[in-house]
């Protein structure tokens, strides 16, 4: 009920999805997490010979396991993420050493059912071990009580979890479209759905909605942001033309409307016209000029496949500043402030100048 009460206060606290409150969240419930683990170590895995040594490795394998399909300490490059990141490390070298342990337990024994030696020893037991091994005991002696103390744990480590996941939400914000030049575009109301995947966030329903309050004073833009899936080694977008192929670290596509881009960035883009068909593709000039392609040939996208160049952006036309305060550019995902509300404009442009599709 405790943790139930916590998750809650945290959750009404707003503290998802902004990745800085959440590390905090997730910094709180690693205290409760760590301890949880070693306890978990002990009741599982305290009995002799094999059965120690296999659950061990099953504990070290389902470790290594969440850190492969959890993206959050790749993703989320801060230092609370990396305290807990190291926290972690620790819990598995414990693993690691419970592992030595018992395996020479393990050979110790098999040498006594063996050959039938015995071995005596002498030793100093610390209070704090004996209080350990007695807290075990009593544990599996009261079930019904060491399970609702469990669970209690248990459902901070759903929250620790939940905490690290991404959660949709929605932000409207109203005012001008500036770009680093002084050129102020016409009024507008930005509506964006972070953490999201479509069609959850903004779906054709949604559209045709917002169009109909809208009326024929307003033009309605629909705007996503993809990210390829993250490896072992990053994110990377992989484009590939004339046989060179460039690999972009953090690299995204962003989907825009061609009356949108038009009204933003028409007057920086080279051979940008309204007409577009399904996979056209606008290219930054610098990756152009890598590709060694221009407007009119075709570029392979990994994941998404061969689009038509339609335009190539200008450097200056990258440093457009949305309503929120941040670039139009999809923003560096291994940066935690870029993706904060509280981060001012200055520190948005350190985005990734990917491609516009």
């Amino acid at each position: 009920i405790a943790a139930l009460a916590l998750v809650g206060k945290a959750y009404s606290g707003g503290v998802m999805p902004l990745y800085d409150w959440a590390s905090n969240a997730l910094l709180f419930f690693q205290f409760l997490a760590i301890p949880f683990a070693l306890i978990a170590s002990l009741v599982l895995c305290e009995s002799y010979v094999w059965r120690g040594v296999v659950g061990s490795l099953l504990l070290a394998a389902l470790m290594y396991l969440y850190s492969v399909v959890n993206p959050s300490f790749s993703v989320v490059s801060s230092v609370v993420m990396c305290m807990m990141g190291v926290a972690v490390f620790l819990m598995f070298l414990y693993l690691v050493y419970m592992l030595g342990a018992r395996g020479s337990e393990a050979l110790r024994a098999a040498a006594i059912k063996r050959m039938g030696m015995h071995e005596f020893r002498r030793g100093t037991l610390a209070s704090s071990f004996l209080f350990v091994t007695t807290a075990i005991m009593y544990m599996k002696k009261r079930r019904l009580l060491s399970t609702l103390t469990l669970l209690q744990v248990v459902a901070s480590i759903v929250a620790l979890t939940a905490f690290s996941s991404l959660a949709p939400v929605n932000i409207v914000r109203t005012g001008f479209v500036v770009m680093r030049t002084g050129i102020t575009h016409e009024e507008a109301l930005a509506i964006k759905g972070r953490y999201g995947m479509p069609p959850d966030v903004m779906d054709r329903i949604t559209v045709d909605m917002l169009q109909g309050l809208a009326g024929d004073d307003f033009y309605v833009a629909p705007r996503c942001v993809y990210y390829p899936v993250p490896t072992s080694s990053g994110l990377f977008l992989v484009l590939s033309a004339n046989n060179r192929t460039v690999s972009i670290l953090n690299g995204a596509v962003v989907g825009v409307s061609p009356i949108e881009y038009h009204k933003l960035l028409g007057s920086t883009t080279e051979g940008e016209s309204l007409y577009w068909t399904p996979l056209s593709v606008i290219l930054p000039d610098s990756i152009a000029r890598r590709l060694n392609v221009t407007v009119g040939d075709e570029v392979e996208i990994r994941g998404i496949g061969r689009a038509v160049i339609t335009g190539i952006l200008w450097a200056h036309g990258q440093r457009v500043i949305d309503l929120d305060g941040f670039n139009l550019m999809p923003v560096r995902p291994t940066m935690s402030f870029a993706l904060s509300y509280r981060t001012p404009a200055a520190s948005a442009q350190r985005a990734v100048p990917a491609f516009i599709h």
